[in-house]
């Protein structure tokens, strides 16, 4: 009598807290697959951040091995759809260059005075799309990633007003001395884009390693 007793009450335990382990395994499911898709665009936008910051130092800016080398770091583990082994290749052979290569190498590619550049903005949909996902994570990725947000939105913020200034730069009715002040502008612009591409791909290296 006993027995039937307890395996009536075992019966409506496993009844009653059924539905509940079935929700928070697929909570858990769920959160895995965002973690999983997360990582991905933060990699791709990782790299995309890096080559544009890497880009930029190029043409407005001097190059150097030291910069070569966490660029290269970033772009050699890359495993996405953008292409990236001719900018292994390029990386790996300016870290090992002399340092007259790398004068000749930063000559060439650096912008001639008044060439300005069309830079894009960047975006993470994905991550945009499931805000209320990231409430689930760890409070300290929660707080990275709130920051990461607000700092790409500063980088697009600063690619928009380069294009406007780049669009300035064609306005024949300005005077040499306007033109000159608004292309010396667009440089330090350029400049503050680079540093904060790269503070910003730095930024998504400290949170990949604790999304989990």
């Amino acid at each position: 009598m006993f027995e039937k007793i307890l395996y009536v009450i075992l019966g409506w335990l496993l009844g009653l807290l059924g539905p509940i382990v079935t929700d928070q395994i697929k909570s858990l499911l769920r959160r895995r697959e965002f973690v999983s898709a997360l990582k991905v665009e933060l990699e791709d936008l990782q790299f995309r951040l890096a080559i544009s910051s890497l880009s930029l130092l190029q043409s407005h800016g001097t190059l150097d091995k030291d910069f070569a080398t966490w660029a290269l770091r970033i772009a050699s583990r890359y495993s996405g759809s953008e292409p990236s082994s001719n900018i292994v290749r390029f990386l790996e052979g300016f870290v090992s260059a002399s340092d007259e290569t790398v004068r000749n190498l930063n000559e060439h590619a650096r912008a001639a005075d008044g060439v300005g550049a069309s830079l894009k903005s960047f975006q993470v949909s994905f991550l945009e799309n499931n805000i209320p996902e990231i409430q689930k994570l760890n409070p300290a990725v929660q707080r990275k990633l709130y920051e990461f947000r607000n700092q790409l939105s500063i980088i697009n913020r600063d690619v928009a007003r380069s294009d406007d200034y780049l669009m300035l730069t064609f306005n024949s009715s300005l005077t040499s001395d306007n033109h000159k002040r608004i292309t010396d502008d667009l440089g330090r612009l350029y400049q503050q884009v680079q540093r904060r591409t790269k503070d910003a791909a730095d930024r998504i290296g400290s949170i990949l390693p604790d999304l989990k």
